[in-house]
This record gives C-alpha cells, sequence and structure tokens, in this order.
C-alpha cells in the first residue's frame, strides 16, 4: 500500500512597489496551507532591486523550497508568466539547456536561475498550476494595497480574507468564490444555495 503524500495550497502574490515614491521596496509572498487546514505557513520579504517576472517567480521558489518532504501542490498564481512557464516552457527549456529561440537564435530564458530552482523542487514535488486572478473588490484583502495605495494592481490576495473569515484558506477561497458568483453560504446549516 502505498502512501499519498500531503497536498497543499500555494498562493503567490507580489507587491510591485513604486520607484518613484520609494514608498516600499519590492516584495513578494506566499502563503502554503494543507488542503485540510492544518498546517499554514505564510512568508513575506522584500527584494530591492527585483521587480517584475523575477518577483512573482521568486514567490514560488520560495513557496517550494519550504516543503520539507514530496508533496502534491496546486499552486493558484495571478501570474501568466509563471503559468506559461510551468505549463508549457519549463520542459523544453529543459531539453534546450535553458535557452529558446528568438529571431533564429539560440539566447538563454528570462530568470534561468529561477527556473532552474523551480525545475530542482519539480523532481520532488508534483505541482499543478492554476491561473487564478483574485479580484475580490474588498481594498483589504488586496495585497497589493499593503504595499502602496498608490498602485492599483490587482494581485492574489489571502491574508486578510483568511483571518477574516475564521478558517481555511481553502473555504475562504471557496467562499469568496460563492459569493463572487451568486451562490449563498449558509454556515450554519453546512449546505449551498443560489441566489
Amino acid at each position: 500500500m502505498s502512501v499519498q503524500p500531503p497536498h497543499f495550497l500555494l498562493f503567490s502574490g507580489v507587491c510591485r512597489g513604486d520607484a518613484k515614491r520609494s514608498v516600499k521596496p519590492p516584495s513578494w509572498r506566499f502563503v502554503l496551507e494543507s488542503v485540510g487546514g492544518q498546517d499554514s505557513m505564510e512568508a513575506v520579504d522584500s527584494e530591492p532591486g527585483v521587480r517584475g517576472e523575477r518577483l512573482e517567480l521568486l514567490a514560488v521558489v520560495r513557496g517550494l523550497e519550504a516543503l520539507d518532504q514530496p508533496s502534491a501542490v496546486t499552486l493558484i498564481t495571478p501570474s501568466r508568466y509563471v503559468n506559461s512557464g510551468l505549463r508549457f516552457g519549463i520542459q523544453q527549456w529543459r531539453q534546450n539547456n535553458w535557452r529558446w529561440e528568438r529571431f533564429g537564435q539560440r539566447v538563454p530564458i528570462k530568470n534561468a536561475d529561477l527556473w532552474q530552482r523551480v525545475d530542482g523542487a519539480l523532481r520532488y514535488h508534483d505541482v499543478d498550476c492554476k491561473y487564478w486572478r483574485l479580484d475580490t473588490g474588498d481594498e483589504r484583502t488586496d495585497f497589493s494595497e499593503e504595499c502602496s495605495s498608490q498602485e492599483k494592481t490587482t494581485r492574489i490576495s489571502t491574508r486578510v480574507m483568511f483571518h477574516r473569515r475564521g478558517g481555511s484558506l481553502l473555504r475562504a477561497t471557496w467562499l469568496w468564490f460563492w459569493e463572487r458568483f451568486g451562490i449563498n453560504w449558509y454556515p450554519q446549516a453546512g449546505r449551498v444555495g443560489w441566489n
């Protein structure tokens, strides 16, 4: 009889910061939670001088490297760059020695060092990547709002939603989904009903 690896949800997000106003340095964040909700970990750190796609990928790398045993991981990310790279690019890049063809020449891929770290983590973890751009409409749950009130990009939002609901991150995410698409949640009766 084989033992199933633990299953974790990994939510990644970034705050791009504001270089002109020096409000806060760019930072990454991940929330890692077991599907059952027993174990949860969140990490946030700033990376001066790192921006954009590299920052998005760094959040994923740190989240995967935080797992201490082989696991099944559902990665939920608002980054199309990370999603496309994991779903379509990484196998080809590995075969082509971390290069891709651009205008008839083989050039190194962008952020090759981080993609190689992701590839190393994929040897141990079974990762299923889901692109999901959460737009809750609630400024309190937006990670980018915590970083800069001037920045209006919507990023994955979990921390406030998790604590506000008082339950697991998975349940909070599904509650948001149900509320977003017009379904009432009845926690007392433990049932779901349409509006």
